[in-house]
């Protein structure tokens, strides 16, 4: 097993009572778990404590937040894909109390399937395609949008793949 000196204890410990650190020469902090806890909870206590103090922190947190959201560093676009989430929790909170069945592939009856949304605004209208069809579809939704035209209804869409099978 390898150990490691904490600088704080002064202990020599196995590698597991350190946390990992990709910063770190041998990938793990120079102080052990248990002073990494001691210290955190004793600057939560100084910060709680003191009211100014606390307002800075407020603020030192905020300006970070702000530096990673500028950087691109947080997930800006989770407001664009919030109705797509939202409709994919839906379909699998229905499906999980019984309130939508899964069914085949409306193409070519394979099992293995995904509910694909035309639209994300009714969250529980889904057709079932296999994946090669759900990926197919999409690509034909992005290739309408490439180039300028309407995409095909998903009717007409399924009805064209039936018929090439």
């Amino acid at each position: 097993m390898a150990t490691k000196k904490c600088f704080k204890c002064e202990e020599v410990k196995e590698l597991k009572e350190f946390y990992k650190h990709s910063m770190m020469g041998d990938g793990h902090l120079n102080k052990c778990k248990s002073c990494a806890k001691k210290d955190s909870m004793n600057r939560y206590d100084s910060v709680m404590s003191d009211p100014k103090l606390l307002i800075k922190e407020r603020m030192r947190c905020r300006l970070k937040q702000r530096r990673r959201r500028d950087a691109g560093l947080e997930k800006v676009y989770i407001k664009k894909q919030y109705p797509k989430t939202l409709a994919h929790t839906m379909v699998g909170n229905a499906i999980r109390d019984g309130r939508i069945l899964k069914a085949p592939c409306v193409i070519c009856g394979d099992l293995k399937v995904q509910g694909h949304h035309e639209d994300y605004n009714k969250p529980i209208d889904v057709v079932w395609l296999c994946i090669r069809h759900h990926n197919d579809r999409h690509i034909h939704l992005r290739d309408a949008s490439t180039l300028g035209i309407n995409p095909m209804n998903i009717d007409t869409f399924i009805n064209e793949l039936k018929i090439l099978l």
